[in-house]
Parts: structure tokens; sequence; C-alpha cells
């Protein structure tokens, strides 16, 4: 068995990387070609692509939300000593704060 050095296995491996890294580039040209061949065909543009990363359309606007967010729980800044109730500043003010 030989015995190799350090040196002579990293300039193998880095040749294997160089190797596979422009198999991979040709691959990837094939595969392009391949997608553009198949667009050509089913009348696909490029503006319709977007329509499947983003869900926006240059034709039809934004989706829609599905309904609204739901909001984080707000701290009370008022509290009413004699029944310990509370408010948050939001809404109508309760009738034990707007009476006093």
């Amino acid at each position: 068995m030989m015995k190799k050095s350090i040196y002579a296995i990293n300039a193998k491996t880095n040749q294997l990387k160089a190797k596979l890294a422009r198999l991979i580039a040709l691959r990837r040209i094939e595969v392009v070609k391949e997608i553009v061949k198949t667009m050509r065909s089913y009348a696909i543009f490029v503006d319709d692509l977007r329509v499947g990363f983003t869900g926006v359309s240059e034709y039809w606007g934004q989706p829609k939300e599905p309904g609204r967010r739901k909001l984080p729980p707000v701290i009370s800044k008022y509290k009413y000593p004699a029944n310990e109730q509370t408010w948050t500043g939001r809404a109508r003010v309760h009738r034990w704060l707007a009476a006093e």
C-alpha cells in the first residue's frame, strides 16, 4: 500500500472538486434548456413565474390576506383601585374611568 502525503491528497481533492463544479455547470445548462423548451410548449412567460414564487401577478395584483393578523397582548395602562378592573387605553373608555 502506498503512503500519500497530505498535500497529494489535498491536490487530488481540489481536482475532483473542480471537475464536479464543471459537471454541475454543464448539467445546469442542460436543465435550463429543458425548462425553456417546456415553457415555450406551454406558452409560459417569465412574468408567469413570478406568481409561482411570490404569489403576486401583474395582471391580478396582490393576493388577498386570509384574515386579520393577530395582535400581541397589550399591557394594561389604567387600573381601577376599587375592584381591580384594568383598561389598556384602547377601544371605548370604561365607565369607571369616564366617571372620574
